[in-house]
């Protein structure tokens, strides 16, 4: 029998001032303009420096990071360039 309880991440939901994009481009990626960095460097910038609070049962940050980036350079979000796959400075 599993009794193992399955907890959704969206379920706890944290209040953050800006969107994690605007988070992304304004705090991490244009503090070093011309830096490329990763996914996992991204997320790092922003848990080690409290920038963005992900849901203390969020199981994939770093998708949704990946997520948000992506459609981002799409949308021509301002600053915002992809190197490479998984991989994003601001200019």
């Amino acid at each position: 029998m599993n009794n193992s309880v399955v907890i959704d991440g969206r379920s706890n939901v944290c209040k953050n001032q800006e969107t994690l994009i605007s988070v992304i481009v304004k705090e991490v990626l244009l503090a070093q303009p011309g830096k490329v960095f990763s996914i996992d460097e991204i997320y790092k910038e922003l848990v080690t420096r409290d920038l963005y609070r992900f849901s203390p049962d969020a199981k994939t940050p770093c998708n949704s990071i990946s997520t948000r980036l992506s459609t981002g350079v799409q949308a021509k979000f301002p600053h915002l360039k992809k190197a490479d796959r998984g991989l994003y400075f601001a200019a």
